[in-house]
């Protein structure tokens, strides 16, 4: 997996000046604005999240591409932050049938944060041709190497960690956000 510097791609407060801030925990804000920039840049038409839970994420990624359509799974009924006109749906990610919502021109995967939920969730966006893949919590061993594993030696995307946060703050100890992406070439 390639690194790429926090401050690449937190680039000018031209990009983050409308950004919503998720201080929720300790980090979020740093693996927010990454997310922020990102979708603010790619304008992606249709955001698959996986991973709903208060809603946050939605709000976030709509503010930063307003005619984006987003449709959000989560194990249980959830996302009371989520704005209006996201399609909540309740199911398991481990057996549900994406492909009702083809074509997904980027994905948000926040789920369980195990190797299984990883790999898998990662192997239905690459099923679906997605142009671009985020990543929550890839800080995390399982995570990362549920990622990994997914894409292989697949020479269609390209893969980046998001590293040199203005602090440590990752549970793991790392120099590293929560933050991994993938770019399909």
């Amino acid at each position: 997996m390639n690194k790429i510097k926090y401050t690449d791609i937190i680039t000018s407060n031209d990009l983050i000046k409308n950004a919503l801030i998720n201080d929720e925990f300790i980090g979020f804000t740093e693996d927010y604005l990454v997310i922020h920039c990102l979708i603010s840049e790619w304008k992606p038409k249709r955001i698959f999240e996986i991973g709903t839970n208060t809603g946050r994420g939605c709000l976030i990624m709509k503010n930063a591409s307003p005619d984006s359509e987003i449709i959000t799974l989560d194990i249980r009924k959830c996302g009371e932050m989520c704005p209006q006109g996201v399609v909540k749906i309740v199911g398991d990610s481990l057996n549900y049938d994406f492909s009702v919502h083809y074509p997904i021109d980027c994905w948000f995967i926040d789920g369980e944060h195990t190797y299984e939920n990883a790999n898998k969730e990662t192997l239905q966006a690459i099923k679906a041709g997605s142009k671009y893949i985020i990543y929550h919590d890839a800080d995390l061993d399982g995570v990362y190497n549920g990622i990994l594993d997914a894409f292989g030696s697949d020479p269609e995307y390209d893969l980046y960690q998001v590293t040199n946060p203005p602090y440590i703050y990752s549970s793991t100890g790392k120099d590293v956000t929560r933050i991994a992406y993938a770019i399909k070439k």
